[in-house]
């Protein structure tokens, strides 16, 4: 961070001397185009399977296949028929609720989003006042609890993995196979260094070392410290390599040789 010795006067005064307004600005376009492909694959509801006999490749916004938790009664709807026939329409909820309370995602939010502030020595612009967590960003305290869904939804991405390696077909290792794996080594890095699984697993203590589990919890909780320091880096590389894997998968399932879900691509 540059500071300018002399900042200038009146309501765009600050101390800030670079271009502090380029990284809030990139990361919410990142975010915004991430959302926008994610919204599409939803909609698209194919090519989530790439499986031509020799390499079995799930993508994480298709698997686990969750249709079949629709109510009848709603499938015969227009829109909403449509939506709830695409796997995304289940799946896609539980990382945006995961990544929209994310503590680290909430400073990319308010600054890229809100400019309150747009970056450090940068006043926050004119409007109403800050509310922190008493507003509609209360709904960030739901955060601890989209981390346990997302949990399970890291054993589901754990499976793909490791059905990637062990196919339906025998024993295979290609690109998507490490592909898959380097995605779900992010998504844990990730997830297993969040705020709030530190605080489950070591909150609430007056002391550690007064027994086994008191010691067994310390433990835990420096790993997760120990990810949690990198916790800004896990979240982007975990971010694109789920675009990544997609992007992949997708490709294979729409070069005519591969299946979905069983049934000819």
């Amino acid at each position: 961070m540059h500071l300018a010795r002399d900042a200038p006067p009146g309501p765009a005064r600050t101390l800030r001397s670079d271009a502090a307004w380029v990284w809030p600005v990139a990361a919410m376009l990142l975010i915004v185009a991430f959302g926008g492909y994610a919204v599409f694959r939803a909609a698209e509801a194919t090519h989530y399977l790439a499986d031509n006999g020799r390499y079995h490749y799930a993508s994480p916004f298709g698997h686990p296949d969750l249709t079949y938790l629709a109510p009848d009664l709603l499938r015969g709807l227009p829109i909403l028929g449509a939506a709830l026939a695409s796997p995304g329409t289940f799946l896609l909820p539980v990382p945006f609720a995961l990544r929209a309370s994310c503590y680290y995602y909430r400073k990319i939010y308010h600054r890229g989003f809100f400019a309150r502030p747009g970056s450090c020595a940068v006043p926050a612009r004119r409007g109403r006042g800050y509310k922190g967590e008493t507003g509609l960003f209360a709904i960030n305290n739901l955060h601890r609890f989209a981390l346990y869904v997302a949990l399970v939804a890291l054993a589901f991405n754990l499976q793909d993995a490791v059905l990637a390696f062990a196919t339906p077909h025998g024993f295979y290792l290609g690109v998507g196979t490490v592909v898959l794996a380097l995605k779900v080594a992010f998504l844990a890095f990730y997830l297993l260094g969040c705020h709030s699984l530190r605080h489950l697993l070591g909150g609430g203590l007056d002391a550690y070392d007064c027994d086994l589990a008191g010691r067994t919890r310390r433990r835990l909780t420096a790993g997760v410290t120990a990810l949690n320091a990198r916790h800004p880096l896990w979240a982007w590389v975990s971010l694109a390599w789920v675009l990544v894997a997609d992007v992949y998968i997708r490709h294979l399932a729409l070069s005519g040789d591969a299946t979905f879900l069983g049934l000819p691509a």
